[in-house]
């Protein structure tokens, strides 16, 4: 479906719904991205999102920082 670019700058607002969401009967609340993202800030990440009108939707959740410890005789990722 696409997110239209006009309704970009909003998509992180809460309670917010694009055109096409509401016209199709999608059901939800609009709480999704601004919940998504504030739990991504809260950890001291980002959430961004690419979109094409009529192509995909691409979320770029954070990654987790890779620390290693070492323990015992090797080294863990965490």
């Amino acid at each position: 479906m696409g997110i239209d670019r006009l309704e970009m700058p909003h998509i992180f607002e809460p309670f917010y719904r694009g055109a096409a969401v509401t016209a199709a009967q999608i059901h939800g609340t609009g709480l999704g991205l601004s919940l998504a993202k504030s739990i991504a800030e809260a950890m001291g990440g980002t959430l961004s999102v690419v979109s094409e009108t009529g192509g995909w939707e691409y979320i770029h959740p954070p990654l987790a920082n890779r620390r290693e410890t070492k323990i015992g005789n090797g080294v863990r990722h965490f």
